[in-house]
C-alpha cells in the first residue's frame, strides 16, 4: 500500500503519483490517488461499509476488565518524521547497539538512542534509486551485525522490489553507507505489483512476503521473495547484483488450500539457519480461525526450502470496523485483519524453544470497542499457541498494532516478555499512540504515550481516512540487566490537509 500525495499549485489542487502512469489512478471513493490501499477480496469496501454502518460505540459486555501487571514504562520517547504532501505514514523503525532507524512513506530518520537526529533522507536519496516509492521495512539482523530494508518500486506501470543492507553497524541516511538493489525477480513483478512488501530474514536469507496484483490492480496470490544474505561483517564495496542469488515462492496457500494472505516473514533475533513465514486466512465478510506457518531452511544448491503449511488454530476473527475520532464524524481505516509482521525469537520459559510472535488488527471480542489487537505467540515446531492475548478497551478502538519479544539476540535472559505497540482513538479521544505488555502470562493495561492534537480529516478521508498502515516494534539488541522494546506509531498534526508525524519510544515490557 503506497502513500496518496497532495500538492497546491496556486488554487488549483493536484494529486500526484510517486511515478508516471499511475498518477490519478481511482481510488475506491472515486477519488484521485495514486495508489490506494490493495485489499486482497475486491468486495473489501462493500464488507466495510457494512462493518462500518453498525460500528459499536460501547464496548461489548461480557468480558471481565483487563488484569495488572508491573506497567510497561517508556524511557525515551520523541516525535518522529513526519508530511503536510501526503498520507498516510507507513511508519516502521529498527533498534540496532548504537542507532534508531525509523522510516516512513517516503523518508529515513537516523537517531541517537536518546531520540536525537543523526541523519535524515528521501528515500531516493538514500537508496539512490528515483523510483523508490514507500511501503519500506527496516529491521536490525543480530547475527551479521547489520541492517536490512526493503520497499516498491514504481517507475510507471513497471513494478519491482528494492532490498538492500547497511555496509556496516552504524549508518547514516547516506547513500554511501548503504548497498541496494532493484529486481523483477526473474520476472514474477514487473507488470505485477509486489504490494505491502514485509521483510524477515534467516542466517542465509532475507525474505519479503508480498501480495502480488497483477497489473497492480487484480489480485493473484501471495508470494515470499528471497535474496541471499552477504558475508557478516563490516563491508567497503557492495557485492554485485548477480553475485545475490534470488527467487520467489509463489502464491503460497494455508494447510486448509485456500490463498494465504499477506505472509510475514518472521525476522530473526538469533544466529539460525531455521527461518520462519506466517500468515493468515482472510475472512472477509465472515469470520476465520485460521493461520499458517511455514519453516525455511536452506538446501544444498544454497536456496530456501519452505515446509508445507501448518495450521496454527487460534479463536475466532473478523474485519474491524474503521475507527472513529473526536471532533469529526471521518473514520481512521484498521485494515483488513492482515498480519502486520513477525518476529522468531527463544523463548527462556519454554526450555528455549524457538516462538513465533506475530499480531492483527481484528472486530473486537466481549469486553472491547470497536476494535483491538489480537497477538500470538505461535510454536511453530507444532502449530500450537504458547500463548495469546488480545488488547481492548471498553472505550477505545485499538488497531494498528504491531507486537515484539523482549529477546535481545544475545542473552537467554529475555525474550518471554513483549510489548505491544498501536494506536487508539473513539468518538470521545482524539487518536493517540500506546502500548501495553505481557510477561509472566499476564497483560498490562494501556499505557499512552501521546495524544494527537487534532483528528484526521485529510483528503483522503473517502470513505474512510487512510491511517497507518503499520506500525513498528523491535527488541533492543544492545538489552544487559532487562529487555526493552523500541516502536513507531503514525500521530496525527495540528493542521493541515494531510497533517502527520510519528512517535517513536522505547520501552521495558
Amino acid at each position: 500500500m503506497t502513500k496518496r500525495l497532495l500538492f497546491a499549485f496556486g488554487a488549483v489542487v493536484l494529486l500526484v503519483a510517486l511515478a508516471g502512469s499511475t498518477a490519478l489512478a481511482q481510488g475506491p471513493s472515486g477519488a484521485a490517488a495514486n495508489i490506494p490501499f490493495r485489499p486482497v477480496r475486491s468486495d473489501y469496501w462493500t464488507i466495510n461499509a457494512a462493518l462500518d454502518a453498525r460500528a459499536p460505540a460501547t464496548a461489548k459486555a461480557g468480558l471481565a476488565p483487563l488484569v495488572s501487571r508491573t506497567t510497561p514504562s517508556a524511557f525515551v520517547s520523541w516525535q518522529g518524521q513526519g508530511a503536510t504532501v501526503y498520507s498516510q505514514s507507513d511508519a516502521v523503525g529498527a533498534i540496532g547497539p548504537d542507532r534508531y532507524i525509523e522510516i516512513v512513506n517516503t523518508s529515513i530518520g537516523v537517531y541517537n538512542r536518546s531520540g536525537g537526529l543523526i541523519s535524515q533522507a528521501s528515500q531516493a536519496s538514500w537508496t539512490g534509486i528515483s523510483a523508490a516509492s514507500g511501503d519500506a521495512v527496516v529491521e536490525w539482523s543480530p547475527h551479521d551485525n547489520r541492517f536490512y530494508a526493503t520497499m516498491l518500486y514504481i517507475s510507471g506501470s513497471n513494478y519491482q522490489l528494492i532490498f538492500g543492507f547497511s555496509k556496516g553497524p552504524k549508518p547514516s541516511a547516506a547513500k554511501s553507507n548503504w548497498c541496494f538493489y532493484h529486481s523483477t525477480f526473474g520476472g514474477r513483478y514487473g507488470t505485477n505489483l509486489p504490494d505491502y512488501p514485509k521483510l524477515g530474514d534467516t542466517a542465509n536469507f532475507m525474505l519479503i512476503g508480498v501480495n502480488t496484483f497483477q497489473g497492480g490492480s487484480t489480485y493473484i496470490g501471495s508470494d515470499v521473495a528471497w535474496v541471499t544474505k552477504p558475508a557478516a561483517g563490516t563491508i567497503s564495496t557492495c557485492p554485485k547484483l548477480s553475485s545475490l542469488k534470488t527467487g520467489v515462492v509463489k502464491n503460497l496457500l494455508n494447510a486448509d488450500g485456500t490463498q494465504a494472505s499477506t505472509p510475514n516473514p518472521a525476522k530473526q533475533t538469533d544466529s539460525s539457519s531455521t527461518g520462519y513465514v506466517v500468515a493468515n486466512e482472510d475472512p472477509g465478510s465472515g469470520t476465520s480461525t485460521v493461520l499458517t506457518v511455514y519453516t525455511v531452511t536452506k538446501s544444498g544448491s544454497g536456496t530456501p526450502v519452505f515446509s508445507a503449511p501448518k495450521a496454527v488454530t487460534v479463536p475466532s476473527y473478523a474485519y474491524p470496523p474503521s475507527a472513529p475520532q473526536q471532533g469529526t464524524t471521518d473514520t481512521l481505516d484498521t485494515l483488513d485483519a492482515r498480519l502486520m509482521s513477525a518476529w522468531a525469537a527463544p523463548d527462556p520459559s519454554h526450555s528455549g524453544t524457538v516462538a513465533v510472535w506475530t499480531g492483527h488488527t481484528v472486530a473486537a471480542s466481549s469486553g472491547g470497542t470497536g476494535a483491538e489487537f489480537r497477538w500470538y505467540e505461535i510454536n511453530p515446531a507444532t502449530g500450537a499457541l504458547f500463548q495469546s492475548g488480545k488488547v481492548q478497551s471498553s472505550s477505545l478502538y485499538v488497531f494498528m498494532g504491531a507486537v515484539s519479544p523482549d529477546r535481545n539476540g544475545t542473552s537467554a535472559t529475555f525474550g518471554s516478555n513483549a510489548l505491544m505497540a498501536f494506536n487508539t482513538s473513539s468518538s470521545s479521544a482524539l487518536p493517540a499512540a500506546a502500548m501495553a505488555s505481557v510477561g509472566g502470562g499476564v497483560q498490562s493495561g494501556i499505557v499512552t504515550i501521546a495524544t494527537s492534537p487534532a483528528p484526521d480529516t485529510d483528503f483522503t478521508c473517502t470513505p474512510v481516512c487512510r491511517w497507518g498502515d503499520y506500525s513498528g516494534a523491535s527488541p533492543d539488541p544492545a538489552s544487559t540487566s532487562t529487555g526493552q522494546v523500541w516502536a513507531s506509531a503514525m500521530m496525527n498534526g495540528a493542521s493541515g490537509n494531510p497533517s502527520w508525524t510519528t512517535r517513536n519510544w522505547g520501552a521495558k515490557p
